[in-house]
């Protein structure tokens, strides 16, 4: 917003300042800021690093030349980034590389000409070369590996891995002194010449990068408990990286995850965790047998019986149990939000599961307790006495899947308890559907219908604690 000639003055200013700071030091703000505009700062008494400084006024110089570009005038010599790089004997992306670590730069216009270009001035050049001679010299005595070199170094490489055994990284690093080359550009020869040459690699016991397959079997592998020094040895890896393995994995499978719970504004609280948690294990929750269930559950083939007959949960206790299980998916989630998805901390990793793992465990606490619920309501349903037992078991089938998926959608701040709520989904269910007719299905064994509620529950992840009864007898 300055005038033209007031930025230009800003421009050498800047220049000027530029030069003076020192990277080690540390400067006012009031100091830096008269120094460019001529005006005392009353209201910022901040303090800043020199080396940070640096690099702003370089932009702030880039800025407010661009904006307002310098006349070129024989009186004050400059060059551009090709004239530069000749006189050094450098390349113009070392020129690009020399801007961003102290070379500082303006932009200017030829008369008769509206086009922008950037160059250096004399005194810009001059400091540069006052801090960075080495980088200087280095660079300007640079020149690329020829054949032969590549021979004697891959062939040197080739001796120090198989006399001394060190990996890829320390060679590059031994050669790098010997032949006054970067660890980089040493490490990527070797690598490329190994990618090349499969039957006469310097490293043949390099194994390169896992695949998605092997860390897959990796992970399954420490999840069913098999020794980290045990899977690092098959594989050929160090622990670090079959950890490493495991904790993307994990990350991976973390990141697809969604968290859904009924939010509360006690979950808010500073003390939620006090009065929400308060209670041990779900198990420790009073227990009351279901009334009117008998005569249903002695209807029953004695490996369904065995499922179905389970004993309820108070209604308070209920409403307490849904409400603490949406609160700790809350704290799951709120941990999922601030996870680093790059690099992703096992403690917080380990709390998610944990977690979970509890509201799940609530969860399935809350869906057996309502098991004798779908009982009680199918035989409601089914009036008269069946030929055999397809009608009521589909019926507890639907009734089943209807719980599971209820009692994680179910809000226990509205009015009604969760027996209302599921009861009325039940009726509604059930009144839509619409029995086989015509001929009779073939019976099914009762201790079959039983494994297959067991498997649909876990298929949606409930863990119905079932144990098949001895000596079953089936009607």
């Amino acid at each position: 917003m300055a005038p033209v000639e007031k930025r230009i003055e800003q421009v050498r200013r800047a220049e000027n300042l530029h030069d003076l700071i020192d990277q080690d030091q540390n400067y006012p703000f009031d100091f830096i800021n008269y120094s460019i505009t001529g005006y005392h700062s009353e209201s910022n008494d901040a303090t800043l690093v020199g080396a940070a400084v640096l690099g702003d006024l370089r932009l702030i110089i880039d800025s407010l030349s661009r904006s307002a570009p310098l006349p070129r005038n024989k009186e004050e010599p400059v060059q551009t980034a090709q004239e530069l790089a000749k006189r050094f004997n450098v390349s113009t992306k070392s020129i690009l590389r020399w801007r961003k670590i102290g070379l500082r730069w303006r932009w200017v216009k030829n008369e008769g000409d509206d086009r922008k270009q950037i160059v250096f001035t004399h005194d810009a050049i001059n400091h540069f070369i006052e801090h960075h001679q080495i980088r200087i010299d280095k660079a300007s005595h640079f020149s690329h590996l020829n054949d032969q070199v590549r021979s004697q170094l891959i062939e040197h490489a080739r001796r120090i891995a198989s006399d001394s055994g060190l990996s890829l990284f320390q060679t590059a690093r031994l050669l790098a002194n010997r032949y006054d080359r970067s660890v980089e550009t040493i490490r990527l020869l070797i690598e490329r010449h190994d990618r090349n040459h499969p039957q006469n690699k310097v490293f043949s016991e390099r194994t390169g990068p896992l695949t998605s397959r092997q860390k897959k079997i990796i992970e399954r592998a420490h999840r069913m408990g098999v020794a980290v020094d045990k899977i690092a040895a098959h594989f050929r890896r160090t622990k670090s990286t079959v950890h490493r393995a495991i904790r993307q994995r994990r990350a991976s499978a973390l990141q697809s995850l969604h968290i859904d719970y009924i939010h509360s504004p006690i979950f808010e609280r500073d003390d939620a965790d006090t009065v929400l948690l308060r209670h041990g294990s779900p198990e420790t929750f009073s227990m009351c047998p279901h009334k009117g269930i008998t005569d249903a559950l002695n209807a029953l083939p004695a490996p369904i019986r065995a499922l179905y007959c389970r004993p309820g949960i108070e209604v308070s206790q209920q409403e307490s149990l849904f409400v603490r299980m949406n609160y700790l998916k809350f704290k799951a989630a709120a941990l999922y939000e601030n996870l680093s998805r790059h690099t992703p901390k096992v403690a917080d990793m380990d709390a998610i599961d944990q977690l979970l793992q509890q509201a799940n465990k609530i969860r399935d606490h809350l869906i057996i307790a309502n098991l004798a619920v779908i009982l009680r309501i199918t035989r409601q349903h089914v009036h008269e006495e069946p030929e055999n037992m397809n009608q009521l078991t589909l019926l507890l089938e639907l009734g089943n899947n209807i719980l599971f998926k209820s009692v994680t959608s179910f809000d226990a701040g509205q009015d009604q308890s969760y027996e209302t709520h599921l009861t009325w989904h039940l009726r509604c269910c059930y009144a839509r559907h619409e029995p086989e007719t015509g001929r009779a299905a073939k019976r099914e064994p009762a201790t079959l219908t039983a494994k297959r509620m067991q498997a649909t529950a876990r298929k949606m992840g409930v863990n119905l604690g079932y144990r098949e009864p001895n000596n079953t007898t089936e009607l």
